[in-house]
């Protein structure tokens, strides 16, 4: 990606930043180039960009169907146990209990394994499912060279793996990579679209990644192409904060960033946790102007939408996917294509108008696991 005077360079997500981030426990901060942070705020004066706005129309339109319609043709197996690596934070924790109810279809089990967010206790856990010999394992978040020793081990015993919420792709031990980086490519373009289709050319933003999962940095850099691509002359900053730094910290960097520059107007969590208390302290430090905009739900930014606090969120399908995980997994058993399981979701720009209509833990399709169960059966 090409930067121009106005915009950062995204900062890489490597697996070797993953460790230091989360070993060091600090945050990445991106600066816009030199010529925009010592030069005189611009003033935007045409404001709507008619294709952000075509786009984020659409974007509000809640998807109806899942993403797969082909049907599984064989007999499943039943009555296993799937191990599922959890990583350690609440947007991990919520997938298990859809996860359970997949697998309550067929008579499965889950049993949770709790990873941490390190790479060393992501590695532990492996471990431990390797040692439980269980049905099947699935993990989320975290790429697969974390933790391919432990991989290799499971496909020597005929282990099925499946990843999710990674940017990986499959082979060698694991079957299926589910939520992957078409969704995360389109989730980054979504938000974009939010953004400029609400404030269109006066939209400067600061956008909330992560150190700690890789797939974040796919998703920060879709957000900055479509940016680009729909406003030029729209700028952009970054600041990639590490899963474990507190809520306090993570309040004082993004102050900071709209202190420094205060013509940002919006502010864009990746994660939802991101913006616990952070509507409050903006207005507390005179930025009571700045949107906010929270990429999926959670109780906390589901009442601020409630209370028109933050202007929107994107609901992407996290939950959904765990039933798509359940579905490449049964493809996977029964050695059918796991290329059905694979593809991107759609999103849904909630806004307060409809956030009375999400449920936590909430699904993006209604009825999503009875649209999956009619496949299985």
């Amino acid at each position: 990606m090409s930067p121009t005077k106005n915009r950062k360079r995204l900062v890489g997500a490597g697996v070797t930043s993953v460790a230091v981030a989360v070993s060091l426990g600090f945050a990445t901060i991106g600066v816009a180039g030199a010529s925009l942070a010592s030069s005189p705020r611009v003033v935007h004066h045409n404001t709507a960009i008619p294709q952000a706005v075509a786009l984020l129309k659409a974007l509000k339109i809640r998807p109806t169907k899942i993403p797969v319609s082909a049907k599984i043709t064989r007999k499943i197996p039943r009555n296993r146990t799937i191990d599922f690596v959890v990583c350690g934070v609440p947007q991990c924790a919520i997938l298990v209990s859809p996860l359970a109810a997949a697998a309550k279809e067929l008579g499965w089990k889950v049993k949770q394994i709790p990873g941490g967010l390190s790479p060393s206790s992501i590695q532990a856990a492996w471990t431990q499912v390797v040692s439980n010999k269980p049905g099947a394992a699935m993990g989320t978040g975290f790429p697969e060279v974390l933790f391919s020793s432990q991989v290799a081990q499971l496909k020597a015993m005929h282990i099925p793996v499946i990843n999710g919420f990674v940017t990986d792709s499959a082979g060698g031990g694991v079957s299926a990579v589910v939520n992957g980086t078409p969704s995360y490519t389109k989730g980054g373009s979504s938000l974009a679209d939010f953004v400029l289709g609400t404030d269109g050319t006066k939209s400067d933003s600061l956008f909330v990644g992560g150190s700690t999962f890789p797939a974040s940095g796919f998703e920060e850099s879709a957000y900055l192409t479509q940016s680009s691509k729909l406003c030029a002359k729209c700028a952009t900053y970054h600041i990639d904060p590490p899963a474990t730094e507190s809520s306090s910290q993570l309040i004082t960097d993004i102050e900071a960033q709209i202190s420094a520059h205060p013509h940002i107007n919006f502010v864009v969590c990746s994660q939802p946790t991101q913006a616990a208390g952070l509507p409050q302290a903006l207005k507390l430090a005179g930025h009571g102007s700045v949107k906010i905009v929270v990429n999926t739900p959670d109780p906390t930014t589901l009442g601020y939408l409630k209370a028109g606090t933050i202007a929107g969120i994107m609901a992407e399908p996290n939950t959904d996917a765990m039933d798509e995980m359940a579905d490449a997994l049964w493809r996977t058993l029964v050695h059918q294509s796991v290329k059905p399981s694979e593809g991107g979701g759609g999103d849904w720009a909630v806004t307060k108008s409809t956030a009375h209509l999400v449920t936590y833990p909430y699904y993006l399709v209604p009825g999503a696991l009875a649209q999956y169960a009619k496949l299985w059966k």
